[in-house]
C-alpha cells in the first residue's frame, strides 16, 4: 500500500485561490495603513476583511488560519527539500517537513501545481519545532510572491 499526498485538484485549485485572496488582503491592508487606497481598492478590502480577519473578542489572533495540504518545495540555501502547507494566514504560513531549519533564517518556499501556477514565497522562520517525525515550521511572508506560470 502507498500513501499519496497529492491533492485533489478541486482542493488545492480553492487552496491556491485562498492563497491568492491572502496575500491581497495583506498588500491592500498595507495600502490602508499608508493612506494610499482608492475607493475601487476599499471596497476590495472592505469584503477580503471578512474573509481574512480574525474576531478579535474570540481569538487571540489578528488573522484567521485557513488550513491546506498543498506539496511544498523549501530551499534554505544550504539545503532543498519537499514538506506540506498545513495552514495559511494574511500573516503567514506553517509547514511541516523532515527538513530542518533554524529560527531567524531566510527560506524561499514554492506552492503550486507543477505544470499550472506555482508561487515562490521569501519568508523568514519566526518559529521551527523538531519533531520525533517531522518538524514543523511558522514563518511570515517577507516579500511579495513571484508567480511562476508554466507553459505547455
Amino acid at each position: 500500500m502507498r500513501l499519496s499526498i497529492e491533492p485533489r485538484c478541486s482542493q488545492s485549485e480553492h487552496e491556491l485561490r485562498l492563497l491568492e485572496l491572502s496575500f491581497q488582503h495583506g498588500f491592500l491592508s498595507g495600502r490602508a495603513r499608508a493612506g494610499q487606497l482608492d475607493e475601487d481598492e476599499q471596497r476590495q478590502l472592505s469584503d477580503l476583511r471578512h474573509l481574512f480577519e480574525g474576531d478579535p473578542l474570540h481569538s487571540r489572533r489578528r488573522h484567521r488560519r485557513y488550513a491546506a495540504f498543498l506539496p511544498v518545495v523549501i530551499d534554505t540555501g544550504a539545503s532543498q527539500g519537499h514538506g506540506i502547507l498545513l495552514n495559511f494566514s494574511t500573516g503567514g504560513l506553517f509547514l511541516a517537513t523532515h527538513q530542518e531549519v533554524e529560527t531567524g533564517g531566510s527560506i524561499l518556499v514554492k506552492i503550486g501545481r507543477p505544470g499550472k501556477v506555482e508561487y515562490l514565497y521569501s519568508c523568514e522562520v519566526m518559529r521551527a519545532r523538531r519533531g520525533p517525525w517531522i518538524n514543523g515550521i511558522a514563518c511570515r511572508v517577507a516579500a511579495p510572491p513571484v508567480e511562476l506560470r508554466a507553459y505547455s
